[in-house]
Parts: structure tokens; C-alpha cells; sequence
């Protein structure tokens, strides 16, 4: 159970359906749940696109399937799942949520990614997938949630900061994408359930 009294980072929301801010009076039924094998095309597929924007992953280059089973087979169902957001369409949204770093000591750390197909930016999904993703690790113990995000990418900056993210660290000029040099921040939050109130 969330501690609602202790200021946890998330909006209020239990939701299989997101009204459209737009206005539109259309339900969306949503659903999120556990990634399996057959959404492996739609996850890439959904990250190139990201790719393709440029300055947003740090990875210049498309990646295939093969590119990321050793990426894929790092999730588990408990600490570090990795969550896909379907509509009527299919998958057009992941989460995953991995290990920090190795070592005992951050085993309660874990860090974020997410990716949203680009026609279905600002409907809420992003926003539902990370509500859905953030109150599963907490249950299984997750502590803090770092992410790293290059310092351009303003809408995912914007995202986080509805999440109580906090800018944590700043590392600069270290991606280098030819003509240019970009710093990536380290934006953070701490998870507060009610057995960590218990303490």
C-alpha cells in the first residue's frame, strides 16, 4: 500500500482507461501489463523511432531483437519488470526498470526507461504506465528510481517532475553526437510505501 500521508510521487490513478486531454469525450481503454517474447518487434520498433528523433537515446544507430536479448533477459517480475501499455492498436508504449549498478548495496536502486509511440505522446499513457510501473517495485521493495536523461529532452523532464523527480547530479558534455556535445542529467525519487513508514 502507497502512504499517501508520507507525499509519495504519484498522481492518483488505478486506471484500465485515460480520458484524452484533448477534450474528446472517447473512452481509451488501456492495458498494462508484464512484457511477453511476441512484443519484442513492437519494444524495438517503438525505441528506433526514438532513434530516429535523434538526441533523445544515446544510441545512434537502429538496434534489432538480437541487439537486446541480453537487455531483455535482465527483467524479472518483481524488481526489474518490464511493463508494455496496449490500447485497441496493440503495444504503443514500455516501461523498463533495471538494476542501478551491481553491488548489494543498491539492490534497492533501480533505473528508468520509457518510450511512447509518437501518435500516442500526451494522452496520459506515459503517465499511466509510470504510475502502474512505480507502485509495482514499490510493493517489491524498490527504494529509489534514478533516470538519465540527455539535458534537451524537455518533455521527459517535464514527465518526471510530475512523478516528484528531483534533479540529483549533472554529468557534462558526455554524449557526443558529432557536431555537437550533449550532458545527461540524473533526475531521482524516493518511494515512500507504508512499510518503509514503518521503519
Amino acid at each position: 500500500m502507497i502512504d499517501k500521508e508520507k507525499g509519495h510521487p504519484f498522481p492518483e490513478a488505478n486506471h484500465p482507461a485515460y480520458f484524452s486531454p484533448y477534450g474528446l469525450e472517447e473512452r481509451i481503454t488501456l492495458n498494462i501489463r508484464l512484457f511477453k517474447s511476441d512484443d519484442k518487434t513492437r519494444i524495438v520498433a517503438i525505441y528506433n523511432q526514438a532513434i530516429g528523433e535523434g538526441a533523445i537515446t544515446t544510441d545512434l544507430d537502429e538496434v534489432t531483437i538480437a541487439d537486446k536479448e541480453d537487455w531483455f533477459r535482465g527483467h524479472d517480475e518483481e524488481r526489474h519488470p518490464l511493463f508494455v501499455i496496449e490500447n485497441e492498436a496493440g503495444v504503443v508504449g514500455w516501461c523498463s526498470l533495471l538494476p542501478w549498478q551491481s553491488g548489494e548495496a543498491l539492490a534497492k536502486t533501480v533505473q528508468l526507461l520509457i518510450f511512447i509511440e509518437h501518435g500516442h505522446l500526451r494522452k496520459g499513457y506515459a503517465e499511466a504506465l509510470l504510475t502502474h510501473a512505480f507502485e509495482h517495485v514499490g510493493m517489491a521493495g524498490v527504494k529509489h528510481i534514478l533516470a538519465l536523461l540527455l539535458e534537451g529532452n524537455r518533455p521527459a523532464i517535464q514527465l518526471l517532475a510530475k512523478f516528484g523527480f528531483k534533479l540529483w547530479g549533472h554529468l557534462p558534455e558526455v554524449a557526443d553526437f558529432g557536431p555537437i556535445y550533449c550532458g545527461q542529467h540524473i533526475y531521482g525519487c524516493e518511494l515512500r510505501t507504508q512499510s518503509s513508514s514503518d521503519d
